[in-house]
């Protein structure tokens, strides 16, 4: 029996973006403002690339597994894993992990690398 390959994505919910807490009062109004686009910035590359995948993982469904790690819920598998930024997916198989890739990328480069290690 051949094993799958195991894709875990690692990304930051939709939700988080709802309250972006600012802890810091010495952060100036434009400092906070930057900050809060670069959150959303990076929820909105997340909820890209999540039907990306979810198309990819649909066409190879016998021979992927597909875990999604939400950042803020999970912070201590993402920090595990040594995840430094979202979205970042991982290709695990026989427990190794074969490559990770950081971004979103086009469905072809997802595949390709699917169909060279299943």
């Amino acid at each position: 029996m051949r094993s799958s390959i195991v894709i875990r994505c690692t990304v930051l919910s939709s939700e988080s973006t709802a309250a972006l807490p600012i802890d810091d009062l010495s952060l100036t109004r434009r400092e906070e403002c930057d900050r809060k686009s670069r959150r959303r910035a990076k929820n909105l590359t997340s909820e890209t690339l999540k039907p990306i995948l979810s198309k990819v993982v649909d066409e190879y469904h016998n021979d992927v597994h597909f875990v999604e790690i939400d950042i803020e819920e999970d912070q201590e598998i993402a920090e595990a894993a040594g995840i430094m930024g979202t979205p970042c997916v991982q290709f695990f198989k026989n427990k190794e992990m074969l490559r990770t890739v950081s971004g979103v990328k086009m469905k072809k480069e997802y595949r390709e690398f699917i169909e060279a290690n299943k």
